[in-house]
């Protein structure tokens, strides 16, 4: 992962960087507090921050009253007109990257920054050599200097035979499960088989990170294999319709991709099974019907079409209603599919389905009293699991149900 350094942005000068601090969570994402002093004469201000997401984002003055601005590619304008000081706050999950159970921040700070770590945290690798370490009940606290840094840690007790063990076995369960879903699991077997070989060798350290890659891999695998079945039955149904509807033109040529995908998808080739078969689908999809009409076909199409001229006529001679839509969450489809869910994320998205329009980031916090941070993550799962969508409105995260989960029904 490339080190986050700090570009000089338009009007720096017009602004010193004061404080800097950086808390890091068990999920990778990142909280930041960064204090800057400002020119009250100046109209506006460009700063750039670390990392390019930035959700969440708040900035107050020094009377902790909201500034306005605006979030630019690289960078964000802040109008700090009579503004003394501007506090920005923000969360991001761009500046971590995990690598099996490893994980690392890397970013070029211009100041001395304070860094917490999760718990139960196991520094690996720390670059350049920090002013001060902490040991607290919350985790390590380190102050780092103005230098371009690099921190690999691991969360846990790293390295121990029972660990270990136990990291093996969780992969051996997860493979398996997936062999009896005829899933192609040759690269997480391998990994594993490289695992029971550290273990035996005694390095436990490297026996767990091997297992952990090889449930990874095996979950990333099962990810691949259901997108291409998904794909390859979309393609198979585009097929069946357009049969139906008469659109016959590159018909033989789909259904030459939907075999060649199902064959891959047999051999355990899930990528190229979700390329063919969405070779297949698009194939399908912009099918034609012959050009050549018989005559009774023609005289068929002209009676239907005077039918239906007719059926439309009366209908709107009797002043009947247009039928109206509207979507249905299926909340029980959504709790059938995801039994992981804890108890507070089911409450989360039972209170956003009542509201087929969706709420802000904003409601959540204040109807289930969570921090920011703890919403943020809890938001950021559930998105990931095609639960919630979200998007943004103004300077607020808007999140509704996924379209995964709407149904249509008639009002």
């Amino acid at each position: 992962m490339a080190i986050n350094t700090v570009v000089i942005g338009i009007g720096e000068a017009d602004y010193t960087a004061q404080g800097l601090k950086i808390q890091l969570y068990p999920d990778g994402v990142v909280d930041i507090e960064y204090t800057i002093e400002t020119n009250p004469e100046k109209p506006r201000i460009n700063v750039t921050l670390f990392g390019s997401i930035y959700s969440d984002l708040i900035i107050l003055d020094q009377e902790e009253l909201p500034l306005e601005y605006t979030i630019n590619t690289g960078y964000i304008t802040i109008d700090t007109l009579g503004s003394e000081k501007a506090e920005i706050t923000y969360s991001t999950s761009d500046l971590t990257n995990k690598t099996a159970s490893t994980w690392k921040i890397s970013l070029n700070p211009p100041i001395e920054t304070v860094i917490i770590l999760p718990e139960e945290t196991t520094i690996l690798g720390l670059e350049p050599v920090p002013n001060t370490i902490a040991m607290t009940s919350s985790g390590i606290i380190l102050s780092m200097p103005p230098f371009p840094l690099i921190i690999t840690y691991t969360l846990g007790i790293i390295g121990t035979k029972d660990i270990a063990i136990s990291k093996i076995n969780e992969a051996e369960d997860t493979i398996q499960e997936l062999r009896e879903k005829d899933v192609n699991v040759t690269e997480a077997e391998q990994l594993l088989l490289f695992s029971k070989q550290a273990y035996s060798e005694e390095n436990y350290l490297q026996a767990e990170d091997y297992a952990e890659q090889a449930i990874n891999k095996a979950q990333n695998t099962q990810k691949k294999a259901n997108d291409a079945s998904t794909k390859i039955n979309e393609a198979a149904m585009s097929i069946l319709h357009a049969e139906e509807s008469g659109r016959t033109s590159n018909l033989e040529e789909a259904k030459t991709r939907l075999d060649e995908a199902r064959n891959a998808f047999n051999v355990g080739f899930y990528e190229e099974a979700t390329s063919k078969a969405i070779e297949a689908l698009e194939l399908a999809n912009t099918s034609k019907a012959s050009s050549g009409l018989t005559i009774a076909a023609l005289i068929l199409f002209l009676i239907g079409l005077s039918i239906t001229g007719l059926v439309i006529f009366r209908y709107r001679n009797r002043g009947e209603k247009e039928v109206k839509k509207f979507e249905e969450i299926d909340l029980e489809e959504i709790l059938r599919q995801n039994p992981q869910l804890r108890q507070d994320e089911q409450e989360v998205i039972e209170f956003i389905s009542k509201s087929s329009g969706g709420v802000f980031a904003s409601d959540l916090r204040d109807k289930f009293d969570l921090p920011r941070s703890t919403a943020w993550r809890m938001i950021n799962r559930l998105e990931e699991a095609e639960i919630l969508k979200t998007s943004l409105i103004g300077r607020e995260t808007h999140v509704k149900i996924s379209e995964k989960y709407r149904r249509q029904g008639n009002a």
